[in-house]
């Protein structure tokens, strides 16, 4: 595989749990949890997304910050959260840099990454997968 194709399927990976760390946890009750919802309310809008469609994406945006979760170690972790929380504009380069991923992690977000695009594919248009991956900076790559 392609080494630059790899990073790619790594950032894109950590750019969608950037944007997404929150939005399946709305059982949370304080105001960053409010926050995630009405980002998560907007994007869906914006989508167009039916309410089932809403669902099952929650649902694959939860997954996937639990399996982020479960790669990273807390540390790298903590600061893929507060760089979402302080809405700090890195690029994709500079958040795998600051993150200072080992070759294992790299290999695990990659296998997130493709399976979370399938799973997005399976509930999402065409036309709506490519806007969401618009909105998560997919373009800056």
């Amino acid at each position: 595989m392609n080494f630059q194709l790899t990073r790619k399927r790594i950032v894109n990976t950590l750019l969608i749990g950037t944007l997404t760390l929150g939005l399946g946890s709305f059982n949370i009750q304080n105001a960053s949890a409010q926050l995630d919802r009405s980002a998560f309310r907007e994007i869906a809008q914006e989508l167009n997304l039916s309410r089932s469609q809403m669902r099952e994406v929650g649902g694959i945006m939860q997954n996937l910050n639990s399996e982020i979760e479960d790669i990273l170690t807390p540390e790298q972790f903590e600061l893929l959260q507060s760089t979402r929380e302080q809405q700090q504009t890195q690029t994709p380069q500079e958040l795998q840099t600051a993150l200072d991923l080992t070759d294992t992690q790299s290999v695990q977000l990659t296998v997130v990454h493709e399976e979370t695009v399938a799973e997005l594919q399976a509930v999402l248009t065409a036309d709506q997968l490519e806007r969401i991956m618009e909105m998560t900076a997919f373009g800056q790559l």
